[in-house]
């Protein structure tokens, strides 16, 4: 598959092949692109044509690290979740591993998935392109706001957190081999993985915002021409041909949104489960600590190390959930903005009747990011993490106090018991 795409800016473009590079290897993001030839108009406003297409070297390259992965987490499993991240209870043993091995599986299955389905994802993004390409014809109304800025600061972003855990990990803490690979190396992909989402749904959400922008550009070009020009036939019917464009281009990408949803929902269930009980893993260790550990240097390390985990696993979720969030309200906005037109603008029937028609088909695309429709994306999700965090540390704590009490009076009991026999002993 080999499909010219429509115009990038240079600094689109740059953000482009970061993203790209740091999927590239992690897995997710298998395929290919290559510049193509440029004509002088585009080198005059810096703009690329990028060509998209299928790559057997990164489907071998995913099956490598799938291999990989398998044999660095058997051989380090046990050490990491049993021997180094213990601290005397139970209950940490069983989560440390059972974190391990959810992240085993997904990261198993994430490599597999995007080299099944590599064809689908380069049809997508040409599809998305072509789109572009179609909408630039509109240059008097239509002009994409690509959100260069928010896309690299959410990247850089998300890079640094990364460096900040492995930092503390292997620098402040001094952690093992097995450790960082366990758990910091599980982290990193799967963060990628809902970041990555995150950045695809935000360049769904500017493309519904310039369309928004469009229809309302063609409401005051409509009114400022209407009353200025005499050949209204003519005026009216080009108008007519961009909104059924803006038409088009709005059910497509609504239908390709369903299909980002679907493609990602299935690991961002067991991602948000993984990074539920993470989380809640840490804030465990973050109250328990000062409990059965003396305070010092050591114990403000472990303050730090689980702050900056805590920032690592929240920020992503926090990005996708906020991400999904305005690109449903741009979607919803549309509704709005074709009511406006039909209220305030003065057009021909034909116009009037393609605004209705779009109005009504509007009613029956009621969408919204959700997870196979287990739950939504947007602030519900954050609300039930934080709450389920809450109750399980309730639970983990009593026991944990009934386990302390417990200890302690076995401890009172051993003692007098020995008393109580050096003292028979006696002559």
């Amino acid at each position: 598959m080999n499909v010219k795409i429509s115009k990038i800016s240079v600094s689109s473009l740059c953000v482009i092949r970061l993203n790209f590079l740091v999927s590239r290897l992690l897995g997710l993001a298998p395929f290919e692109f290559v510049r193509s030839e440029t004509s002088l108009e585009d080198k005059k406003l810096k703009r690329e044509t990028l060509t998209f297409r299928y790559s057997r070297t990164g489907a071998a390259s995913n099956l490598i690290w799938m291999l990989v992965v398998s044999i660095l987490h058997y051989n380090f499993v046990y050490t990491a979740c049993v021997e180094e991240r213990d601290d005397g209870s139970l209950t940490s043993k069983a989560i440390g591993i059972c974190l391990a091995m959810n992240g085993l599986v997904l990261l198993t299955f994430l490599p597999l998935k995007y080299l099944f389905e590599q064809r689908k994802i380069v049809s997508f993004a040409n599809r998305l392109m072509k789109i572009d390409k179609s909408l630039n014809e509109l240059r008097d109304v239509y002009h994409l706001n690509s959100g260069n800025v928010r896309l690299l600061l959410m990247t850089v972003a998300h890079l640094i957190c990364c460096l900040l855990v492995l930092f503390s990990e292997s620098i402040l803490l001094q952690n093992s081999a097995a450790s960082i690979t366990i758990y910091v190396g599980q982290t990193v992909v799967l963060t990628f993985y809902i970041t990555q989402y995150a950045l695809v749904v935000t360049l769904m959400e500017k493309r519904f915002a310039s369309l928004n922008d469009a229809l309302l550009r063609i409401s005051t070009n409509n009114v400022r021409t209407y009353t200025l020009t005499a050949s209204q036939r003519s005026l009216n019917r080009s108008v007519t041909v961009e909104v059924m464009i803006i038409k088009r281009a709005y059910v497509i990408l609504s239908d390709m949104c369903r299909e980002i949803a679907d493609f990602y929902a299935a690991a961002t269930i067991f991602i948000v489960i993984h990074f539920s009980t993470s989380i809640m893993y840490s804030s465990y260790l973050m109250i328990i600590t000062p409990m059965i550990k003396t305070w010092g240097i050591g114990v403000f390390l472990d303050y730090v190390n689980t702050g900056f985990w805590l920032l690592f696993e929240l920020a992503p979720l926090t990005v996708l959930v906020t991400s999904a969030a305005r690109a449903s309200k741009e979607m919803k906005r549309t509704s709005e903005v074709v009511h406006r037109l039909l209220a305030t603008c003065a057009a021909s029937r034909e116009f009037r009747r393609e605004l209705k028609n779009f109005s009504l088909d509007l009613l029956h695309r009621n969408f919204k990011f959700t997870a196979y429709d287990m739950f939504s994306l947007d602030a519900s999700l954050m609300n039930s993490i934080f709450s389920a965090i809450a109750t399980y540390l309730v639970i983990f704590l009593q026991f944990q106090i009934k386990n302390s009490v417990y200890m302690r009076d076995e401890m009172t009991t051993t003692a007098i018991s020995h008393l109580d026999s050096d003292v028979t002993s006696l002559p």
